[in-house]
């Protein structure tokens, strides 16, 4: 399968502990898979038209094997404006 996931962790100023742990947990399967270029993790601050943003956090499909564990969903490749790497090169 193909397909990019997605994890959503809320509100951007309460997402730092959760964002914190998910990198750590990132960083460990990636490093475990032997770093594979392929296998790279980004977020995005989202916003919306409520009053506050949310904290995105886009897996590609390398990371499928762990995305249930994740609480990933499936999603469309994400669009490149306003992404920042989490893990990968």
């Amino acid at each position: 399968m193909n397909s990019w996931y997605a994890i959503d962790l809320g509100d951007a100023l309460l997402a730092g502990p959760d964002f914190d742990d998910l990198k750590i947990q990132l960083t460990e399967i990636y490093e475990q898979a032997g770093k594979p270029a392929e296998m790279v993790a980004y977020f995005r601050h989202e916003t919306t038209a409520s009053l506050f943003c949310s904290v995105s956090v886009y897996l590609s499909p390398s990371f499928a094997s762990h995305a249930e564990r994740l609480c990933a969903t499936p999603c469309l490749p994400p669009q490149q404006s306003g992404l920042s790497l989490l893990v990968g090169a």
